[in-house]
């Protein structure tokens, strides 16, 4: 399945949404991060939520300009986070 194009004037929505919700990750968020780069699919916006991480997981990640970087002061457990990360997607 394609979208269709955008309109004059329009920009167009990537076609998938990667969600990744991370807490004290460590360098395991990088990895993950690399791997996405990587691939050869590039029609996608990343949002990374983090769930009040303490462990500096965040601090030096390089993010793609298409991975979003959301840290949440709270702890907001696994779905509320995917949920909360959906929400900040483009549309």
């Amino acid at each position: 399945f394609a979208p269709p194009p955008p309109l004059a004037g329009e920009e167009s929505s990537p076609a998938a949404l990667v969600v990744i919700v991370a807490y004290n990750s460590g360098p395991d968020l990088q990895c993950c991060l690399d791997a996405l780069a990587a691939q050869t699919f590039r029609d996608y916006t990343a949002v990374v939520w983090d769930n009040a991480s303490s462990d500096g997981s965040t601090d030096a990640l390089r993010l793609s300009p298409s991975v979003r970087l959301h840290r949440s002061p709270e702890n907001v457990g696994f779905a509320e986070g995917n949920n909360r990360a959906a929400a900040l997607a483009p549309s």
